[in-house]
């Protein structure tokens, strides 16, 4: 069951468009679009692992200068997680106070 899908702009990237998808085994999916829609499959760039509750919120970010962006996501474990999506790396993780939503 796909709790969340968001789906990033083709200005976001300048090569690529992606979907990022999470369910209730807790993996964060980032499936990139084929070059060519017609002749290409969908392919999984990346898993963003590290949440031990369900994903409850995915963002896209892209702060001046950086190409890629990154990822926030926010989970039933309490915590609000920075990654590169491309890779999958997890960057930062903050803890908050109550589940995220």
């Amino acid at each position: 069951m796909v709790i969340f899908l968001l789906f990033s702009l083709k200005d976001f990237s300048a090569d690529d468009r992606f979907i990022v998808s999470a369910d209730r085994d807790f993996k964060i999916r980032v499936t990139g679009f084929p070059k060519e829609p017609l002749n290409g499959a969908h392919e999984i760039q990346s898993f963003c692992l590290g949440h031990t509750d369900f994903v409850s919120c995915l963002a896209f970010v892209c702060p001046f200068g950086h190409a890629d962006g990154f990822l926030l996501s926010g989970s039933g474990d309490s915590t609000v997680r920075l990654w590169d999506f491309v890779s999958g790396t997890l960057l930062a993780t903050c803890e908050v106070r109550a589940k995220v939503t």
